[in-house]
């Protein structure tokens, strides 16, 4: 081995209880270490070892294991001798008084023994698990597949293979253990019909580690910093601005808009023809299935036939003016340089202009 590879071993922490340097969350949990006294250990080592208690706060030592009380655990397992390597270091003993079998973490993960995670963390041995009482019906006996790797799956209570009580679906343990260290306590349900209470409480009796914390999908930075991010462009056929589709103003006819039912598509305050600013705006989309979503546009029941003709000519869309009046409305002279507050006062000024007009000619 080279010599670099031989100082990446020396730097790697290794686990005061089981001996392995091995950083598996799935396997062994998260590789903890407390800078203070350099002590390194896995998280399941920690809970699992049957004379260790937290007699510290979370924030104290290794999740409120005192590095005093790692040592003695750790001189404690030094007497005691694996019940499957025949090693010494064993910290983890069966719950059942009368069984004197005692194992490392990675010896009971390879010789099937069944660990618990809530309660007193208890741990069983191969002959003295917990098993699961599944009924002789026809859909249990039917030959599945494990919905979520879809390999062929025979159902039989195994310890590799769980059976739900919920639905009577049948998964493997190393894929329903996947599935609770991404989704957490809140989001871990069952995968066939989403039960909670019995699925989980089924899963804590058979030894799958159910973590107190939110989703792998929550923890993500800036996971959701695209749904801060708001739609700011025209959508309408003949946009009215001459500073382009994707020019807004703060306040004013240029103000974009979004469509109160989607927030996909926007518009211009003016080129919606929205009488009010803060008249609501619905897109051509969803118009098709709500009709009367747009308000600006709405004409009253009692109004008199003068005000209906003068509604209807107010709804008649910007879209069928003329270039010519488009122009006048928005003025040529408006040079790049100038600042956005003096276009939105200067395109205002024209509009009045333009409606003054209108109303003469009629």
């Amino acid at each position: 081995m080279s010599n670099n590879r031989k100082r990446k071993a020396l730097d790697d922490p290794v686990c005061i209880l089981c001996g392995l340097s091995e950083d598996d969350e799935f396997k062994y949990g998260e590789m903890m270490m407390d800078a203070e006294s350099e002590i390194a250990a896995h998280y399941y080592c920690l809970i699992l070892s049957s004379g260790l208690w937290q007699k510290a706060k979370e924030n104290e030592g290794l999740i409120g294991f005192r590095p005093e009380d790692i040592i003695k655990e750790v001189s404690r397992a030094y007497r005691l001798t694996c019940s499957f390597c025949k090693e010494r270091g064993a910290s983890i003993g069966c719950d059942i008084k009368s069984c004197r079998k005692i194992f490392h973490l990675p010896c009971a993960l390879k010789n099937s023994c069944l660990l618990q995670f809530y309660g007193n963390y208890p741990s069983y041995c191969e002959q003295h698990r917990p098993q699961q009482a599944v009924g002789n019906s026809t859909v249990l006996n039917e030959a599945q597949q494990c919905i979520m790797c879809f390999d062929d799956i025979v159902p039989e209570a195994t310890f590799c293979n769980l059976c739900t009580p919920c639905c009577f679906h049948w998964f493997h343990r190393h894929c329903l253990q996947k599935l609770a260290l991404n989704f957490g306590l809140y989001f871990f349900r069952c995968p066939a019909c989403n039960n909670k209470v019995d699925f989980q409480n089924e899963m804590l009796c058979m030894g799958i580690h159910i973590p107190q914390r939110d989703a792998s999908w929550e923890l993500e930075e800036n996971a959701y910093e695209d749904l801060l991010q708001q739609y700011e462009h025209c959508d309408l056929e003949h946009c009215l601005c001459t500073h382009g589709r994707n020019f807004g103003s703060s306040k004013g006819r240029w103000k974009l808009v979004r469509c109160h039912c989607c927030g996909s598509a926007g518009a211009h305050v003016a080129c919606a023809r929205l009488r009010r600013k803060n008249d609501d705006w619905c897109c051509n989309d969803c118009q098709l299935f709500t009709p009367n979503q747009r308000k600006s546009t709405a004409i009253p029941k009692n109004s008199t036939p003068d005000e209906k003709s003068t509604q209807e000519n107010e709804q008649t869309p910007r879209q069928t003016l003329d270039q010519q009046q488009v122009a006048e409305m928005n003025g040529c002279s408006t040079t790049d340089s100038e600042t956005q507050e003096h276009v939105e006062i200067d395109d205002d000024l024209h509009w009045n202009r333009y409606r003054l007009r209108e109303r003469r000619k009629d």
